[in-house]
Order: C-alpha cells, then sequence, then structure tokens
C-alpha cells in the first residue's frame, strides 16, 4: 500500500483474496485464524478485519492514527425478498402461500403478513408496517427506517434493538456495530459503541454497557469475545485487568498472553 490514506478501491464485504489483489501481500497478519485464513490484514497502520463466516468479507476498517480513511460507505441492505420455502432453524419460510417463522419448538406464522411484502436476514424481517424478531413483532419499531446491522444488532429512526429488546439511551447518530455479531456457537453476541459508551452483547443476549472503556480507541478484534482499547484489554464484555497491554496478543481458541501469563477464556 504505497499511500496509506488512499484505500478508495475496498468495498465492504470483499474477500481477502481480492484485497490482496489489489494492495499485495500485507505486512502483517492475526493469528486468529477461520477455516486457515487470517482475520485480520495489516497494511501500514490499517488494520482490515474480515469476517469470521464464510465467505470472509470484510466488514471493518481500523486504524489507531487519526487519519482520515476514504472508503466506499456502503452499508450492504441486509434484508432481502423472502425466497425460503423450506423450514431452517431460526429462519423464515414460505407455506401455502404465508410467511413462517421456524422457532424451537414449532413454526409460527406471521398473522397479516403477505410474502410479496416481507425481507427477512436469518432471524430478523420486516413487512411494510411491522418489524419482527423471529416470530415476535417489535413493538413501536418504525418499518421504513428500520434496518439490520448484523446478526446482534438492528436499529431504526427510534431505538437500537438486539435479541434482548432495545438499548436504552443509545446515541442513535453515532452508533456502530464493531464486528458481525455472532460468536462461533452462532449465537448473537458483539460489540458497538456509540460516542458515549461502549456496548458488549452476550451470547444470552444481554447486553451491557462497558464501564471505564475508552470509547474512541475501542475496537474489537473480530471474534465477538475479545476487544482493546489504548488502556486495556476486554474478554467477553471484561476488564483482562492483570494483562499488559503492550506485550499481550490473542492466540487461538480462546487462548491468549503476555510476557508474564497465558490466559483462558472460560
Amino acid at each position: 500500500m504505497q499511500n496509506p490514506r488512499d484505500i478508495l478501491p475496498l468495498k465492504f464485504g470483499m474477500s481477502q483474496d481480492e484485497v490482496i489483489e489489489i494492495f499485495g501481500n500485507p505486512d502483517a497478519v492475526s493469528t486468529m485464524r477461520s477455516d486457515g485464513k487470517p482475520l485480520i490484514l495489516k497494511y501500514c497502520d490499517i488494520e482490515l478485519h474480515f469476517d469470521r463466516k464464510a465467505p470472509h468479507g470484510l466488514y471493518l476498517v481500523y486504524s489507531d492514527d487519526e487519519i482520515e480513511l476514504s472508503i466506499t460507505d456502503h452499508h450492504e441492505e441486509l434484508l432481502q425478498p423472502i425466497t425460503n420455502t423450506e423450514p431452517v432453524d431460526n429462519e423464515f419460510f414460505l407455506r401455502d402461500g404465508a410467511v413462517y417463522f421456524s422457532g424451537l419448538y414449532e413454526n409460527g406464522l406471521l398473522k397479516g403478513v403477505l410474502p410479496k411484502d416481507f425481507c427477512c436476514w436469518h432471524y430478523w424481517g420486516k413487512s411494510s408496517t411491522a418489524c419482527f424478531l423471529g416470530g415476535i413483532r417489535l413493538r413501536g419499531a418504525d418499518s421504513a427506517s428500520f434496518r439490520v446491522l448484523n446478526y446482534a444488532y438492528a436499529m431504526d429512526k427510534t431505538a437500537v434493538y438486539t435479541t434482548s429488546g432495545r438499548i436504552p439511551d443509545v446515541e442513535l447518530a453515532a452508533f456502530q456495530v464493531l464486528d458481525n455479531g455472532q460468536n462461533d456457537s452462532g449465537a448473537p453476541q458483539g460489540y458497538a459503541k456509540d460516542s458515549r459508551q461502549v456496548y458488549f452483547h452476550n451470547g444470552d443476549g444481554k447486553v451491557k454497557i462497558i464501564k471505564g472503556a475508552e470509547v474512541s480507541s475501542f475496537r474489537s478484534l473480530g471474534d465477538t469475545y475479545f476487544a482493546r482499547d489504548e488502556k486495556r484489554i476486554y474478554a467477553y464484555g471484561k476488564q483482562l485487568s492483570k494483562a499488559d497491554l503492550t506485550s499481550w496478543e490473542l492466540l487461538s481458541h480462546w487462548y491468549s498472553r503476555d510476557t508474564k501469563r497465558v490466559y483462558y477464556l472460560n
């Protein structure tokens, strides 16, 4: 990468092979891998984070330096017209001219919803008049502005939603997700932030505010478990208080280490 400020050819969703074809081999790669591919490529001071789920698309561009990065600011519309005709766990499907949700114990009919008026992505969905998390209508959600951010978070012009309900007192204009929102078990989980505070949505669906986190430098490390800012390391939404920031590194399968200790997330 000759000019680290000029990253305009990048687009969210690009594969690692496409990125390497544009910029060449990275200066460094992360030890975290999925399907043999590193989850982070580093060019100069810029980190490119890739989804751990296939096809491992680019979803985050991060730099510690205070530079203005040029990238196509396009967030793919995840909600798409429903086409699935077979029940798949925790997803919507069509049957006999109606929309159903395949729940844990039974398939639930979305009453009053027409297939031609319904869009969905996994367990998030909406029609022109209502928004859904699975078979549950999100009370008060604005369908016109509703959009899905990742597996864990969605938002409209009035609120941010998770699988456990709304997050109170969010600064909507500044809210951003920091990873793909799904842990390695397939559960909704991940970090997010606005200009005032950092949020962690755990695998049980609960959202906590991470007290003491430095918002401006806070970033997820891409696996939805670990994160860091300029002062601390975080594991599962909690400070890893004994970790040495300068020498700490994330290994595979929930292990990490610094010059003094090895850590395991349990």
